[in-house]
């Protein structure tokens, strides 16, 4: 009977229907979440569509970890905030929790907790929390899980997990426990595993990352099946001397979005055509330079400075802009 071969291949309009209305309904959903994934921690070249892909271009302050300098750096309106996590004591208080100090400072008037409201609350720059201690990060993961949903900032999770140039004696925090630990509570945010490194006048004035530091660092990922985004700090003269090694850092098969972030505490003596060179190779859409005023000023005409525009920003100015030509 050809009709009941028919029916029973080709639904009713009805069903036909319904299966339309729910597919509708499957990709509206889908839409949204990814919407909403993406309004959490998003990238800084999402955050700040301003510097269009360019990472050289974003600004950054340092050791944000008092009242008066994070009011400064809204107030410089700067990119990333950069600020030190340790247990200790809030000023007043003996209870130990997540602060922001740099050791050997174990007390502080600003809490992570303080930290990451003011973050919230400013909504104009992204953050990056160096990880002091291993002992440090499970309650900081905690108190970031209670924010995560007003966590719509770059946000990076930074400690330095291996020894690296020149010999490096210095513990580092384990390895494997923050990979671990960072990814499964925060698999949205940006990782900045990086090396402790030994390096200044008059002992040791020269180095570089070895093929061993690129491998171990690798193999550390590898292990801990990290997928979400990683930037690698690397200390700006260290790096100068090893642009051979540093790109394979950027080749890993399971992670889309790795960047280097090219640092530097200090002025002192680095070869600017050799960085300027890394920078070319890796190219400026996979680089942060966080360098003294002086380092970029020499490196200033091929990276020159933008005011941030957050992308609410970026929504406004094409507001007023089709605003203007309505009107006028």
């Amino acid at each position: 009977h050809p009709t009941e071969i028919r029916t029973s291949i080709f639904p009713s309009s009805a069903v036909e229907l319904n299966t339309t209305s729910a597919l509708a309904n499957y990709a509206t959903e889908a839409v949204m979440m990814n919407a909403e994934a993406n309004r959490i921690m998003p990238n800084v070249q999402e955050y700040f569509p301003g510097i269009k892909g360019d990472l050289t271009k974003v600004t950054w302050a340092h050791a944000v970890n008092n009242k008066e300098l994070f009011k400064k750096a809204l107030a410089d309106k700067l990119m990333m905030l950069e600020a030190d996590v340790v247990l200790g004591n809030k000023i007043g208080s003996t209870e130990e929790i997540p602060i922001m100090a740099h050791p050997p400072s174990t007390t502080s008037e600003l809490s992570l907790e303080d930290f990451l409201s003011n973050a919230i609350t400013a909504n104009s720059c992204g953050v990056k929390l160096d990880f002091k201690s291993i002992e440090v990060l499970e309650p900081s993961l905690k108190i970031l899980q209670n924010h995560k949903d007003n966590l719509t900032f770059p946000v990076w999770l930074n400690a330095d997990i291996l020894s690296g140039p020149v010999n490096s004696t210095a513990q580092p925090v384990d390895a494997d426990k923050f990979l671990s630990m960072c990814a499964q509570d925060f698999p949205l945010a940006t990782l900045s595993p990086g090396w402790k490194v030994r390096y200044g006048a008059p002992n040791i004035t020269s180095g570089r990352y070895e093929p061993e530091h690129i491998t171990s660092m690798k193999e550390a990922l590898a292990r801990n099946n990290i997928t979400q985004p990683v930037t690698f700090p690397v200390q700006a003269i260290l790096a100068a001397q090893s642009i051979d090694t540093l790109p394979d850092l950027l080749n890993m098969s399971r992670i889309n979005d790795t960047t280097l972030t090219i640092w530097l505490s200090e002025v002192e003596a680095i070869n600017i055509t050799q960085l300027k060179k890394l920078i070319d190779i890796v190219g400026k859409n996979r680089v942060y330079l966080d360098l003294p005023e002086s380092i970029m000023d020499q490196l200033s005409s091929s990276t020159p400075r933008v005011a941030p525009t957050t992308s609410m920003g970026l929504v406004i100015g094409l507001v007023l802009v089709a605003a203007a030509s309505y009107f006028f």
